[in-house]
């Protein structure tokens, strides 16, 4: 096999080629994330279980991929992502919970563009959660002052947003209704925010170096790869057609 060596080069050659050629057509893709840590007070919420716990994180999570804080993440900064659409922009950007924090990342084949949307995304987002969690507060406020007053949730809403309430007959002389009516509001606007969490912005995005994708060194490099795995293929069935053409000779 070493004796034809010269195959072997030429295949990695054209292969490599081959990986060229496919880094001109297929764009490097990059990421970069921004990561936003949000921590749950369970001092103050020493009652919460763990089916609570799940919706919170998921209630959180609604917020961070809604479309409103998507679209205003959008119209800031366009189509540097590569895409033509709002749907496109949203699938190239994707929200994973880590140990570390949230991760919100962006996905472009500009290593400059998908650190500016990530960075884009998280401010937008923390802006959003410190709205959310003033409402937030001001519903804990206020189902405070209701309680004091003797009124209770309805049973089935102990474990939803308390939005039913029964008042005693002795508060009919303040405007209960009125109260609800506001709690409700407040309730909306939190986005279903608990207010005993908090948040911060601990790493922004920097422009990744180096492409997870279809970069140009590993497609050059896996055609060579190919390249010589061909060239071996080559030469066995070259060496296996001469080894049955010596022994058809020998036969005659």
């Amino acid at each position: 096999m070493l004796r034809r060596w010269y195959a072997i080069l030429l295949f990695s050659l054209i292969g490599g080629l081959i990986g060229l050629g496919a880094a001109r057509i297929l764009r490097p893709e990059y990421e970069a994330s921004a990561v936003v840590r949000i921590d749950i007070d369970y001092e103050r919420l020493e009652s919460l279980t763990a089916l609570q716990e799940w919706r919170t994180t998921g209630t959180i999570r609604a917020l961070l991929v809604s479309d409103a804080i998507l679209e205003e993440v959008y119209a800031a900064t366009g189509d540097v992502l590569g895409g033509s659409s709002f749907p496109e922009f949203r699938d190239s950007i994707k929200l994973v919970d880590q140990s570390d924090g949230w991760r919100l990342t962006a996905r472009g084949r500009d290593p400059e563009a998908v650190a500016q949307v990530a960075n884009v995304w998280a401010e937008v987002a923390i802006r959003w959660l410190e709205d959310a969690w003033e409402h937030a507060w001001n519903v804990s406020q206020i189902q405070g002052s209701m309680l004091q007053i003797g009124c209770e949730p309805a049973p089935e809403e102990m474990v939803s947003k308390w939005m039913n309430w029964a008042c005693p007959t002795s508060a009919q002389d303040i405007d209960v209704e009125s109260g609800i009516d506001e709690l409700q509001e407040e309730i909306r606007l939190s986005h279903g925010i608990p207010a005993a969490i908090s948040f911060e912005w601990i790493s922004q995005a920097t422009p990744p170096g180096a492409p997870i994708i279809w970069g140009r060194g590993y497609l050059i490099l896996s055609g060579a790869l190919m390249g010589i795995l061909a060239a071996v293929i080559f030469i066995i069935i070259s060496a296996s057609k001469i080894d049955d053409d010596t022994v058809g000779e020998r036969d005659d």
